[in-house]
């Protein structure tokens, strides 16, 4: 049977490849989102005087297709209630039988926007409070939860309709319809369900809870949605769908700056570039679309 993992909003994925030994290895960050932990060279000036800001980090799945063995703290999303969510607090997030390991990369990861790409010079400056030392833990007051990936597949999902420009510290242009999704999958062919353990984000020994999910129909995947996002955007995040075409604010990614060391020059924030929609509608970001996560890096 196959899990898959749709990852959307204020999600950072790092190390994929584990080839930076000092830090931890191949994980996806929920970082903790809202005004009051913009870090200092986050610039909070240029936050949006209008709007929420303010991202819930959760599990969420779809009740018609999947069913869980104890739903206790999950609750009907309002305007999708097909869809329960779990807000996630200070919980690492463990698949039972999927150990920490080198995920298998697809070429679609390409279109989630990276470091590497607009940031060159962030490579390896690493913010050890939210990207911890390998062998420590990330701490509470940066980071929401996190997912460390196995053996499975990472992939990017729904491109946005429009494209995001970003700027280099060089001056350097770059213009692309980035990923408004990245999806985990991970296949285990002895299993019928698969349990997710949370477990405490700085204490490995203490185990949150434990829960079972299976297929509402045998044989049908798990599908499992891990956001971060504002509540306005939470339901088009999980029907992955676009609630507007709007290009929306570039603020929400002033967030991403907090993976990074905080004393180096910061490239400056995107900014939309409207498209042909073409009938375009859908997308997994929310109504931000694709600027509101994920990130590589």
């Amino acid at each position: 049977m196959e899990l898959e993992i749709v990852i959307s909003g204020i999600c950072s994925l790092v190390n994929l490849d584990n080839q930076d030994e000092t830090v931890i290895g191949p994980s996806v960050i929920l970082l903790n989102a809202n005004p009051k932990t913009i870090p200092a060279h986050g610039r909070p000036g240029h936050i949006h005087p209008k709007g929420d800001v303010k991202h819930i980090p959760y599990l969420a799945f779809d009740t018609r297709r999947v069913r869980v063995d104890n739903d206790k703290g999950f609750n009907p999303l309002k305007d999708a209630p097909d869809y329960k969510f779990l807000r996630l607090h200070g919980a690492e997030i463990v698949v039972e039988n999927d150990s920490p390991g080198v995920p298998v990369v697809d070429a679609t990861y390409a279109n989630v926007v990276s470091n590497d790409l607009y940031w060159p010079e962030a490579k390896g400056r690493w913010n050890n409070d939210v990207v911890p030392l390998r062998g420590e833990r990330p701490v509470k007051s940066a980071v929401s939860s996190m997912m460390r990936f196995g053996s499975g597949r990472i992939s990017g999902g729904r491109l946005c309709p429009y494209k995001w420009r970003f700027t280099t510290t060089r001056g350097e242009t770059i213009a692309r319809h980035f990923a408004e999704e990245a999806i985990y999958t991970f296949e285990d062919t002895e299993r019928d369900s698969f349990r997710i353990t949370l477990r405490d984000l700085e204490d490995p020994e203490r185990d949150i809870r434990t829960m079972e999910f299976c297929p509402q129909n045998p044989g049908e995947k798990v599908t499992l949605f891990l956001g971060n996002n504002i509540a306005a955007d939470m339901p088009a995040s999980v029907r992955r769908r676009r609630a507007k075409l709007d290009t929306g604010p570039n603020h929400h990614f002033l967030f991403f700056n907090a993976t990074v060391d905080p004393f180096i020059q910061i490239p400056r924030l995107p900014t939309p570039v409207p498209v042909a929609s073409e009938g375009v509608f859908m997308g997994g970001g929310g109504t931000d679309g694709g600027i509101c996560g994920p990130k590589n890096g």
